[in-house]
C-alpha cells in the first residue's frame, strides 16, 4: 500500500461560511466525496445550446430513471421515455420496473 502522508481535503462553503461540500484522500488512499445532491450534467449530443442534468440516487451502482406511466391494453403497455434519458441509458441492457397505479376513485 502506498503512504499517504498529506492525505489533502478541498472544501466548498456557501455564503454563511458553512460547508456544502467536500473532497478529500483518507488514510488509505481512497478518494471520498461529500455533498447534499449528487448531480451531473452532460451536454446534449444533437443540440449545442441545450444541457442534460439528472439527480442521481445513491447505490452500489451507476443507474439512470425516469418516471411515467402507461395503459396495459389487451396485456401489453408501451413505456415510452424521453429523448434524453434515451441518450444516457444503453437500450441493449436497459430494464423497466412496472408498478400497478391504483387510482382513489371517490364517490
Amino acid at each position: 500500500m502506498r503512504n499517504y502522508p498529506s492525505n489533502g481535503y478541498i472544501s466548498v462553503y456557501d455564503s454563511n461560511g458553512d460547508m456544502q461540500a467536500g473532497m478529500y484522500v483518507d488514510e488509505n488512499g481512497r478518494g471520498v466525496f461529500f455533498k447534499d445532491q449528487n448531480s451531473f450534467r452532460m451536454e446534449h449530443p444533437t443540440k449545442k445550446d441545450k444541457d442534460i442534468w439528472y439527480t442521481s440516487i445513491e447505490g452500489p451502482e451507476a443507474a439512470a430513471y425516469e418516471r411515467g406511466t402507461a395503459e396495459l391494453v389487451n396485456g401489453e403497455a408501451f413505456i415510452p421515455y424521453s429523448e434524453t434519458f434515451g441518450i444516457v441509458i444503453n437500450p441493449n441492457t436497459v430494464t423497466v420496473q412496472l408498478t400497478a397505479l391504483l387510482q382513489n376513485r371517490w364517490v
